[in-house]
């Protein structure tokens, strides 16, 4: 069983690296940049877990969860 882990970040170079390290065989890495990205993406990927951010323009990690 293939595992989804959402990664939310502003900051694409930090999302870059969480996703190398993360990304394997079993497990596939959604990315959002935004709270507003995140709730979208969701919806679509319904991760198993999602890994954020909490200081992020507009909306904070903690308001999105």
């Amino acid at each position: 069983m293939r595992r989804r882990v959402l990664l939310v970040d502003d900051d694409p170079r930090f999302r870059e690296l969480y996703r190398d390290s993360i990304a394997g065989p079993d497990i596939s890495v959604a990315e959002a940049g935004s709270s507003e990205e995140a709730v979208e993406a969701m919806a679509a990927v319904r991760p198993d877990l999602a890994v954020s951010d909490v200081r992020m323009p507009g909306k904070s990690g903690l308001e999105l969860f």
